[in-house]
């Protein structure tokens, strides 16, 4: 019995994560079972357009959403979810994708808390609102802004805004941008993760829209969209960051030369620092070293000279005996 409970928790454990979590992609089937986003009647609510399985403009990827009309909101979202109760509206979402540098006001955006539209609007509901995270790419203004308001674009209010540094300059880059965003009761925040790596994020607190549904939207034409993904969420969550990668140091002195180390039955003594009045100590000259055992090669002496010849005296004849008489 305790086996099967245990299993039977883990399966419910898994099928909850599972209902917590949902990716969406646009290769042309851009549902998950029964949640359809606006743009399938036809017309998305503020009357722009999406071309689905699309292609990415710089990498030629396909399975992007990407945005058609040209000096307009084009905006979706997930239609089943607008009029979730409060509980059910707190979640964080993010998009990877790639914003077109267009010039246009408006950028491209995740939307929060999205609601208001209607089948029978066709692209008229006049309540159409949302919190949006929004990164702008305009010829003056490169930032990220978190707002409020309709979601044609109109007359939204500036929540939080961030500038960021460069962003121009990372435009072409084949890696992709990832937009994040949360709603958590009355905390709202946004995070923009760029192609090298650096983040740009802004809060703030508003409770004006307690319910909607996730969305995602692009003023002009060429946003694209490669994935969304929804978790739920009981409290504020920020992406990690990466643990930060130390500098690499470069010696600037010569290198060290090798000693060798002294035995550890030695114990030298520290010598004595030097006064200023002390002579300058002399080098110590190194000890002789001990002749080897092997038996030292010696020249082989040259040959004495032979001994010069002396004259021979002839020894003196011995006086002659008288004869006897």
């Amino acid at each position: 019995m305790p086996r099967r409970r245990a299993a039977a928790a883990l399966l419910f454990a898994i099928a909850a994560t599972a209902q917590e979590a949902r990716h969406f992609d646009f290769c042309g089937e851009y549902t998950t079972g029964n949640e359809f986003w606006t743009e399938d009647f036809g017309r998305t609510p503020d009357g722009g357009g999406f071309d689905f399985g699309s292609t990415d403009p710089i990498t030629g990827a396909g399975c992007r959403a990407s945005t058609t009309e040209a000096g307009m909101m084009n905006s979706i979202w997930l239609d089943a979810d607008q009029e979730l109760e409060d509980e059910d509206a707190d979640y964080s979402v993010e998009v990877t994708g790639r914003p077109e540098i267009t010039g246009e006001e408006g950028g491209w955006s995740v939307l929060l808390r999205a609601h208001g539209w209607d089948a029978s609007c066709f692209g008229s509901c006049e309540d159409r609102v949302a919190y949006a995270c929004t990164v702008n790419t305009g010829e003056f203004d490169c930032s990220l802004t978190l707002s409020m308001g309709l979601t044609s674009g109109e007359d939204r209010g500036i929540l939080a805004s961030t500038e960021m540094t460069d962003c121009e300059s990372e435009a072409l880059s084949p890696k992709l941008w990832v937009l994040y965003g949360f709603a958590v009761g009355e905390e709202l925040g946004c995070q923009v993760t760029l192609p090298s790596g650096r983040r740009f994020s802004v809060d703030d607190k508003d409770d004006a829209y307690e319910i909607g549904a996730i969305g995602i939207a692009g003023a002009g034409a060429g946003h694209t969209f490669r994935n969304v993904s929804v978790v739920a969420r009981d409290d504020t969550w920020w992406q990690p960051t990466t643990a930060p990668t130390g500098p690499t140091l470069t010696p600037t002195g010569p290198a060290p030369t090798y000693k060798p180390t002294t035995p550890a039955s030695a114990s030298p003594s520290p010598s004595p620092s030097a006064g200023p009045d002390d002579p300058t100590p002399q080098p110590v000259p190194s000890p002789t070293p001990r002749p080897s055992s092997q038996p030292t090669h010696r020249p082989t002496p040259a040959p004495y000279p032979a001994p010069s010849a002396k004259p021979t005296n002839p020894a003196p004849s011995p006086a002659p005996y008288p004869a006897p008489s």
